[in-house]
């Protein structure tokens, strides 16, 4: 199976042509890589809008959509970002109203299933993975340039927040990062008509 690729991406990656690039950060989301046993680090979600002009002043084409970017605080992991056309953006917003509707279902499911996903174009994967409880749920995100999980962090404390990212309340990580993809794709369609 091939994954797709956005446009994004493919203008990302053009050469021989003049690339202008746009971008806002809308906003952050803390999430923390687990190692095992009990340890994991800190990374933050970064969701923010891009514009990609490509060409010249007379004959130039326009790319529009949303970077999801993680990045480290406080240690050296590697940065990983992913795409989604601004078409895709709605899709994935759905997607993530699809996973979390299925917290319920796999709570009191008796199946085997393990997992329940949404995967862009580029494969990230927003989802809700069952541990060795029934009843412990693990929402995470997946940027699939190496497929590390990363798992929504969920602080007791509001004060605990060292950083502007948006802490998250258990059994609703996912909406903050639906309010943070819905405002890049108001403020991108804003920008655009502009």
């Amino acid at each position: 199976m091939t994954v797709d690729t956005t446009k994004l991406r493919q203008v990302l990656i053009t050469r021989g042509k003049v690339v202008a690039r746009r971008e806002q950060v809308i906003g952050s989301i803390r999430v923390h890589k687990p190692l095992g046993f009990g340890i994991s680090f800190p990374r933050e979600l970064e969701v923010s809008w891009v514009i990609i002009s490509l060409g010249s002043s007379e004959s130039k084409e326009q790319y529009a959509g949303v970077r999801l970017h993680l990045h480290s605080i406080g240690d050296e992991m590697p940065e990983q970002d992913c795409y989604l056309d601004a078409e895709e953006v709605q899709e994935f917003i759905d997607g993530i109203d699809v996973v979390s509707s299925s917290r319920d279902a796999m709570t009191q499911s008796l199946s085997e299933t393990r997992d329940i996903y949404y995967s862009s174009k580029e494969d990230a994967r927003v989802g809700i993975y069952k541990g060795s409880e029934k009843s412990d749920l693990k929402p995470y995100i997946s940027l699939q340039t190496n497929g590390e999980v990363h798992l929504f962090t969920v602080e007791d404390d509001q004060s605990a927040d060292e950083t502007s990212a948006i802490v998250l309340v258990k059994g609703d990580e996912f909406t903050p990062l639906k309010k943070l993809a819905g405002s890049a794709l108001q403020d991108l369609t804003r920008t655009l008509n502009s």
